[in-house]
């Protein structure tokens, strides 16, 4: 599979664990990210949707 390099916002906390995170371990979280983007391309839900699922799974 070709990848291409995005930048992408998130926390400072999120940014400074993914960063002193291993090789391995950031490569896990990319293929994750990757998954999880492509998913949220296929689906129509709402912005509010999506909150209330990620709430619910807190």
């Amino acid at each position: 599979m070709t990848t291409e390099e995005i930048t992408i916002r998130v926390d400072a906390d999120t940014a400074k664990a993914f960063k002193s995170s291993s090789a391995q371990k950031r490569q896990k979280m990319e293929l994750l990210l990757n998954l999880k983007l492509r998913e949220s391309l296929n689906n129509s839900d709402s912005l509010l949707e999506l909150w209330m699922r990620l709430v619910r799974k807190l």
